[in-house]
């Protein structure tokens, strides 16, 4: 029934069959690679665009602070400069006052 030549194709659809499945095995274990590499490189990416996006707000934060500091620091001179001009608005009134007094004792 089953003779020398019968073994031998059998062995050799076995093998071939065998060859096959190693085959699919290694192309599934392939596109598996790929698939976590795809998946790795999308998370860089994802993670690129977001520090990306912090650099740029802190950026802009910065420009923002430098801004407010040059803002403060004018309008701390300008009320400096307020004050010192009101004492010397104050410090005319009290010379005017006074000079008024001692008019009005002179004559």
């Amino acid at each position: 029934m089953y003779g020398a030549g019968n073994l031998q194709v059998i062995q050799d659809l076995v093998s071939k069959e065998e060859a096959r499945q190693r085959d699919i095995e290694a192309a599934k274990a392939d596109y598996q690679n790929r698939l976590s590499q795809y998946g790795l490189l999308g998370g860089l990416c994802v993670i690129v665009i977001i520090a990306l996006f912090l650099y740029r707000n802190a950026r802009q934060q910065r420009k923002a602070n430098t801004l407010l500091a040059t803002e403060k620091q004018k309008v701390e001179t300008t009320l400096h400069d307020l004050k010192q001009t009101q004492s010397q608005l104050i410090q005319s009134e009290k010379m005017a006052s006074l000079g008024e007094l001692t008019a009005g004792i002179a004559p």
